[in-house]
């Protein structure tokens, strides 16, 4: 972590591991200098391999290194107001207040919560390749990184169906 940390010139995290099973890697903080590194115990069980886990590593810090929680807060503070505004207008109509104003509005406010929606997924995907991208950067070889995403992805759906058989 320090070694990729230190590629990226961002403040080394703090490192959190945590007990579940779910294969799960995030950093948590809006700026660099209080980030934290959260890996889950499914994480390390899932990864086989030093180059792999450094390549998950240096996936969640180019997301710090690229302000992306910050970028992604910012970009959801319209949705955000979008959807207060459609519920209050659907409850101001609702307790009887002017139809020919709140209609319009809970329109208006429904399709700009929409149409922030789409955006905002569209530009966490393209945070997602450039996290990618500058992971492999740091890392070398991509198969490293293709790897441990398959070995995350399948931890997680393994997780999944015996969190689904357990509860049934």
């Amino acid at each position: 972590m320090t070694k990729v940390a230190t590629q990226l010139n961002i403040p080394v995290p703090t490192l959190a591991l945590s007990d579940r099973d779910t294969p799960e890697a995030v950093a948590v903080g809006l700026r660099p200098q209080t980030v934290h590194l959260v890996l889950s115990q499914g994480t390390l069980d899932s990864l086989a391999t030093a180059e792999e886990l450094e390549s998950v590593i240096a996936h969640e810090l180019a997301h710090v290194k690229n302000w992306d929680a910050m970028v992604m807060a910012i970009a959801s503070v319209p949705v955000v107001l979008a959807d207060g505004l459609r519920s209050q207008a659907i409850d101001f109509s609702k307790s009887g207040g002017w139809i020919i104003i709140t209609v319009p509005l809970a329109i208006l406010s429904t399709g700009v919560w929409f149409v922030g929606n789409v955006i905002i997924a569209g530009l966490a995907r393209v945070r997602e390749q450039v996290a990618d991208r500058s992971a492999v950067e740091i890392t070398g070889p991509p198969a490293a990184l293709a790897t441990a995403l398959e070995r995350l992805d399948q931890g997680a759906v393994v997780n999944r169906h015996t969190d689904l058989d357990f509860a049934s």
